[in-house]
């Protein structure tokens, strides 16, 4: 996937060389869901104390906005 994505997308093959990748806890998400459309999601993450390699994450959007309308439909 990566190979392909690499020959097809110039901006791709550059932010993959730079390897510019560090744990976020939180932040904002800008997600394209194929039903749903573009949604701005708010989330934060937190490391599972159990088994370092798993984290929980939750997501949630503006109360009123798009995204909230967006995750409603998604979980009808």
């Amino acid at each position: 996937m990566v190979g392909e994505l690499s020959t097809r997308s110039p901006e791709f093959r550059q932010l993959w060389a730079a390897h510019n990748v560090r744990w976020h806890a939180s932040g904002v998400e800008h997600l394209r869901h194929p039903i749903v459309g573009e949604m701005e999601l708010t989330y934060e993450s937190m490391g599972m104390q159990a088994d370092s390699d798993l984290a929980l994450s939750i997501f949630t959007a503006e109360p009123g906005s798009a995204s909230e309308d967006a995750l409603r439909i998604l979980a009808s």
